[in-house]
This record gives C-alpha cells, structure tokens and sequence, in this order.
C-alpha cells in the first residue's frame, strides 16, 4: 500500500485483509498472533514430536496454498468496496518458537519469538525485485523442512520450485517457491457469473411470460 492513500483507506484494506487471512488459515489450526505494519503473523502446532510435526507442516502448506488460491477474490471484494487491490507474499516456516505474554502489567500482548519466526522474515525479504522478475508476484516462499516434513504429495507438487538464499549473515537458506494459479482461482467466479446470467434470463422470461 502506497504513502499517497489516507490512513482510513489503508486501514479498512488491512483490517479486511487480515480478516480474510484468518479466516483462510483457522480451519487449518493456523492462528493470528499480531500484526506488524502490512505484515500479518500467524501460527499453529504445540509439540515436536513427528506426528505433530508433520501434520503442523502439512496444515501450513495447505493453508499457504489456499491463501495464494484466494488472491483473486479477496481482490475482487476489495474493489467492491472501493478499496484497492492488495498483492501478498508469504513467507513459512517449521521450527520452535517461544510465546507469551510480554509488556507491562496493564499492556500485555501475546508473542512469539525465536530463530524460525525470523527466519519466516528472512524468507519473506528475499522476495525482492528480483525474485518477482524470476516467479512473479504473489507467491510464497517455504522453508525446506516445512517441505519436507508434509507428507501430502499433491500440496507438494505447488512447491516443486527450489530457490535458495543467503542472508545477510551469508548463511543459506534451502526454501521452496509457491506460485499463484490464477486460472483455477477464477473458476468459481465464472461460475457465479454464469449462474447470475442463467437468474437473469430466467426472470426476465417470467417478466416477459
């Protein structure tokens, strides 16, 4: 979101947009933690244990995808409210974090802190100018063992893509590249669309009869 829109716009985009992510991510036991800036944290799974893990990992993969299928209508909705088009990445990750309350006494906030929440930063930084050159807008960026650790075949396949990155420490980081499917998005506005003009005919008949 651009400096030129007024804050009431930018906040009635973001406060929809974080709903709508929300909403996307809690069926698959993915929560919102806090927001920082246009940014939107979420996460899930308590226990490292491998059942737990992995179906953590196969819940966010899902989750991701679901998110990156639903682009097209959460835009599609903003401008029916006159609002503007949003263009998203997501960055995920698999690995402990510690959370709880923080702050003051009478200013506690919930939190989750750690190595894998900021390497879920550094995943989202890499998706720059050239990374949208090379896939595209729109995508996410997941970490290799989040990959590895679901064990649904077919939600891997939208992470086929190997890109890895060095950060600024020049530590690599083996992630995998999720990308939008635009045509699979709008099949069901099609269909809404289709079903509105069969509603319409179908009345103007009656009118007419």
């Amino acid at each position: 979101m651009t400096a030129q829109m007024s804050s009431t716009i930018v906040y009635e985009t973001r406060t929809f947009v974080f709903k709508k992510l929300s909403d996307i991510l809690a069926p698959h036991h993915l929560y919102f933690v806090k927001p920082m800036g246009d940014s939107a944290h979420f996460c899930g799974g308590i226990g490292d244990d491998v059942e737990t893990q992995t179906e953590t990992a196969t819940n966010c993969i899902r989750g991701v995808i679901q998110i990156l299928d639903s682009i097209d209508k959460i835009n599609l909705r903003l401008r029916e409210q006159d609002l503007p088009g949003i263009e998203l990445k997501v960055s995920a990750t698999l690995g402990h974090a510690e959370f709880g309350l923080e702050g003051t006494s009478n200013d506690l906030r919930f939190d989750v802190q750690g190595h894998w929440i900021n390497m879920a930063k550094r995943l989202e930084d890499a998706m720059n100018s050239d990374f949208y050159q090379k896939y595209g807008k729109n995508c996410a960026l997941v970490s290799e063992n989040l990959f590895k650790f679901c064990k649904d075949i077919r939600l891997q396949e939208r992470f086929a893509l190997k890109h890895n990155i060095k950060d600024k420490h020049s530590i690599v980081i083996n992630a995998r590249v999720g990308q939008q499917y635009p045509d699979q998005i709008n099949r069901d506005d099609a269909l809404e669309a289709i079903y509105g003009q069969f509603a319409h005919k179908s009345k103007n008949r009656k009118a007419s009869g």
